[in-house]
């Protein structure tokens, strides 16, 4: 199994991706066209949920991926909630936010959590005005 992608909530304010034990890069790029085309079909923010809980690694070159994806980032993502992220993904993901995160316009924080509860959580106490909570 790759990454599933679909709405978190019936409010459509939610996408989850759902990270399989073993993905790839092109298993990424496809989970982004279908989060595209899901932000398309509203008009408003929409947050983000990455559940890394079942994957077991992450496929070579993490750093040239995520040099391309901040460049692709909608302008309408609100926050990005990362799921059971292991130590060495939290690592990387940290260097990339420090390089590329004042560069991406539009996201309003990112948070790394243990669990959906704490990120739904998270997504709910969520305010425009006061930022993440």
């Amino acid at each position: 199994m790759g990454i599933s992608i679909c709405w978190d909530n019936p409010e459509k304010t939610v996408i989850r991706y759902d990270f399989g034990q073993s993905w790839t890069w092109d298993d990424f790029w496809a989970a982004l066209k279908a989060d595209d085309e899901l932000i398309g079909s509203v008009d408003h923010i929409v947050h983000l949920i990455f559940d890394f809980r079942q994957a077991r690694f992450v496929p070579p070159n993490p750093g040239s991926k995520f040099r391309m994806l901040a460049d692709q980032i909608s302008d309408r993502i609100g926050l990005i909630i990362i799921v059971g992220a292991n130590a060495w993904f939290l690592t990387v993901s940290q260097m990339f936010l420090e390089l590329y995160g004042p560069k991406i316009k539009g996201i309003r924080g990112v948070k790394f959590v243990l669990s959906l509860e704490e990120a739904r959580s998270i997504i709910a106490c969520y305010s425009p005005q006061l930022g993440v909570v």
